[in-house]
């Protein structure tokens, strides 16, 4: 369950950066000089997470199943979507790990008084590579779940989980704003 929740945890913190740059008041200058095209950057070095995938993994599968008898989904086809979330969430969660060792890489890069810039785009070369990986295992995921399901269900299945989505980031959101 734990790891359930810090998977949901970083997924949010990937989306933050994404739709909270759609957030800013463009009338507004940036302090750091930032122009909002490409990485943005502060005197520490990269902003945490700005430059995170658009990933948005599944429900747990006890929420996914839920999801799915909702939409009507067989039996036989719930076991095997419940599987591809279950490999997806495995994938996702070693990627997301070696985003962060990348991140990790980076700061500790930046840091120095005369930061190698040809291994920082070698560690950035080695994140992007993740982030591809990440949405490369998402597309899978989404068309092996398209394929069981009729073109109703997969409409319905897909409002759905964008809407609890939505929910999840909300309330993220609002508690990060309440510290």
């Amino acid at each position: 369950m734990k790891l359930k929740r810090l998977i949901l945890l970083i997924a949010s913190m990937m989306i933050l950066p994404v739709w909270s740059a759609f957030a800013q008041d463009p009338a507004k200058p940036d302090p750091h000089g930032n122009t909002g095209n490409g990485p943005q950057h502060c005197e520490q070095g990269m902003l945490p997470g700005a430059m995170m995938p658009p990933v948005m993994p599944l429900p747990d599968n006890s929420e996914l199943a839920g999801i799915l008898q909702q939409v009507g989904v067989n039996p036989d086809a719930t076991k095997k979507i419940l599987d591809i979330n279950k490999d997806f969430t495995k994938t996702f969660s070693v990627k997301i790990i070696s985003v962060q060792r990348e991140d990790l890489n980076l700061r500790s890069e930046l840091l120095k008084d005369h930061p190698d810039l040809s291994a920082v785009k070698e560690i950035l070369t080695r994140k992007s590579k993740v982030f591809s990986e990440i949405e490369f295992a998402q597309i899978k995921r989404d068309l092996d779940i398209k394929d069981l399901l009729s073109p109703d269900q997969f409409d319905k299945w897909k409002s759905i989980t964008m809407q609890k989505m939505h929910d999840r980031f909300g309330e993220f959101h609002r508690h990060q704003t309440l510290q």
